[in-house]
């Protein structure tokens, strides 16, 4: 089994799309911090676009949350705005100060849209040691459609 953590409008194939907030006729409403799945019984989490929205004492549980439901060696897959990416292309360009604002604090669609902190890679490769994942990449990425992105994938030890 596999889920796709804050799904939003993103619903992947093979995969059960939970978000706190229903925007496709595909997702399921839950609450990502506290899923109803067995310990050790999801080979798969993705996320994408999700962990800055959650406080520093919901991430943590976030990731034990994760810990907890996949199976040993399962896969743990996240992308998430690199607050780093994202002050070094303002500091190239700082007249650009409206998109850094927006990059920063997200768009307020709905009440779950806030950011809530920065993500950068020394926090994802600590987040995973505490929480008995070994890293097996954490790289920046930009995309057509999303710049100044970390792409994390880990394994459960």
């Amino acid at each position: 089994m596999k889920l796709n953590l804050g799904s939003g409008k993103r619903n992947l194939e093979g995969f059960i799309n939970i978000d706190a907030v229903k925007q496709t006729d595909t997702t399921t409403i839950g609450d990502i911090l506290n899923l109803n799945y067995k310990d050790n019984s999801i080979d798969e989490i993705y996320s994408e676009h999700v962990i800055e929205h959650l406080t520093k004492i919901e991430l943590n549980r976030y990731f034990t949350e994760a810990n907890r439901m996949l199976v040993s060696g399962g896969r743990f897959n996240l992308i998430a705005p690199s607050m780093v990416s994202a002050i070094d292309l303002y500091l190239k360009d700082i007249e650009n100060i409206d998109w850094l604002d927006s990059f920063l604090f997200a768009n307020h669609i709905h009440e779950f849209d806030f950011h809530k902190q920065g993500i950068y890679k020394e926090k994802l490769f600590r987040l995973c040691k505490e929480n008995g994942f070994n890293v097996i990449s954490c790289e920046f990425q930009d995309r057509e459609f999303s710049i100044c992105e970390i792409k994390l994938e880990a394994i459960k030890t």
